[in-house]
């Protein structure tokens, strides 16, 4: 499970980098503004602030297993309809789902102890976040890494595609 949770958060991270890295292909190709832009780059984030207490809820609720694969699948639906969005609007809106559902794989990933706890020795829990937490702050150093070279070489509809 940790591995999964690892494995759904490095795709995550190399996504959000994407799109910072193909802003001025979306840009030229939508016609839109620095505004327009800004709006998209910061969707994300608004909905990924607002649902942090009901994410929170739904997963105590749910489970860590079952709030996993949801967010995963809504996830995927979403970083595929980022590719299909045709206009600000559009991708603004898209934008604002992917918050919420990475938000939610965030959370589910953010309790490995309570996940994996059962079957670790109590002394050695600590290690599960410690794990998790250090593989999270070397993925936002190189996720832009997996991304940049491969930008260039296709269009950014393409690219959220294989993401």
């Amino acid at each position: 499970m940790i591995f999964m949770c690892f494995l759904a958060n490095v795709i995550n991270f190399v996504d959000r980098a994407n799109l910072a890295i193909a802003a001025p292909s979306i840009r030229a190709e939508l016609g839109l503004d620095a505004v327009g832009m800004g709006l998209v780059l910061n969707a994300f984030f608004w909905t990924y602030a607002f649902l942090q207490l009901p994410a929170g809820w739904f997963i105590d609720k749910v489970g860590v297993r079952v709030s996993l694969a949801l967010a995963v699948g809504w996830w995927s639906a979403f970083t595929i309809a980022t590719g299909a969005a045709r206009g600000l609007a559009q991708l603004v809106g898209v934008r604002l789902m992917l918050g919420g559902c990475s938000l939610s794989l965030m959370r589910a990933c953010r309790l490995p102890a309570r996940m994996c706890g059962p079957w670790w020795a109590k002394w050695r829990r600590h290690r599960l976040t410690w794990h998790r937490s250090a593989a999270f702050r070397t993925l936002r150093g190189i996720s832009p890494a997996f991304s940049s070279p491969r930008l260039p070489a296709s269009c950014w509809r393409s690219q959220k595609a294989r993401s």
